[in-house]
């Protein structure tokens, strides 16, 4: 399948959500930039008046190998493909998030599309090179646009960070919470949702002055007990995964913690493995209301383990 072969199935899957003007239009579009019939395919193409922000509507539904083929159409289904393509990119196996980050550190224009960027830890295959942290360091430096970060990498690398122009509104982390990572969050004012998953290093503190626009944040007790703490906290949610961690002194030290909080907080969700026996569990959840008395809402998510067991 050719290019507008691929995009003429586009509109064919599309024709329902198109007004019947918009759609009699990108079919005299596609009339016009035919490759078998058109021997000045570019020059047309670069002349029509069809609205981007309709090429945007058909295309923003598309897969990415849709839009793959599409993006050889002409030089205006090319951008419009790539600002689809580049704006939200998921996690991808290895070898495919080594070539991107090739692609992204070369072409800083592209990078500058991606609002939302994921990627894994690919030291689960084995160790990472230095030059692969200094590969995702200049990509990095070139997401200008970037607002949603989930960065799964684990260890003290967060000095890849120092200097990135982006400007974060949501922050998924599992880089070790340590002094680099700490600095850091001072260059992110305006986080609002954060998820840190990393491993905290005993003795660092968040200064006052950063992130103090967060109001939902997921964490284990060591790192809420550096966040939440004078910052709007609206809504918590507490990992107790490990066995053993769910019972009445730690939860309601928690708690105390928590009602530090400027929010007011008025959801918490406990994550958590139920080990211990039904009388233990009640007296742990017990702390919760007697010390935060501003929730609506309390949720209690097993891992594992029953509450009536």
């Amino acid at each position: 399948m050719n290019s507008l072969q691929a995009f003429e199935q586009v509109l064919d899957d599309r024709e329902s959500l198109l007004s019947t003007d918009n759609m009699h239009l990108l079919r005299s579009h596609l009339h016009d930039i035919n490759l078998s019939t058109n021997p000045n395919l570019h020059q047309k193409s670069h002349n029509s008046s069809l609205p981007v922000e309709i090429l945007h509507q058909i295309l923003y539904t598309s897969d990415i190998a849709t839009l793959t083929t599409l993006s050889t159409v002409n030089r205006t289904f090319q951008a419009v493909s790539e600002q689809v393509l580049y704006r939200n990119i998921k996690i991808l196996p290895t070898q495919k998030t080594i070539r991107c980050l090739q692609t992204l550190a070369a072409r800083p224009s592209l990078a500058g599309l991606i609002r939302s960027y994921e990627i894994d830890d690919i030291t689960k295959e084995g160790d990472a090179l230095p030059a692969f942290y200094k590969l995702l360091s200049r990509a990095l430096h070139n997401m200008t646009r970037l607002t949603d970060l989930t960065i799964l990498i684990e260890g003290r690398h967060s000095d890849i960070l120092f200097g990135c122009p982006f400007n974060l509104r949501t922050l998924t982390s599992s880089l070790s919470w340590d002094t680099n990572f700490t600095k850091w969050m001072l260059e992110q004012p305006d986080i609002t949702n954060a998820i840190f998953c990393g491993r905290y290093v005993v003795g660092c503190a968040l200064e006052p002055t950063a992130i103090t626009k967060l109001t939902r944040i997921s964490a284990s007790p060591l790192i809420l007990a550096a966040v939440v703490p004078g910052r709007p906290l609206e809504e918590v949610e507490v990992c107790l995964v490990h066995p053993g961690l769910f019972n009445q002194n730690l939860l309601s030290t928690t708690m105390k913690i928590l009602s530090f909080s400027t929010g007011p907080l008025h959801s918490l969700r406990v994550i958590t493995n139920l080990g211990n026996s039904s009388q233990n569990i009640l007296g742990a959840l017990r702390t919760v209301s007697t010390t935060l008395s501003t929730l609506d809402s309390f949720f209690l998510h097993a891992v594992s383990g029953s509450i009536t067991s």
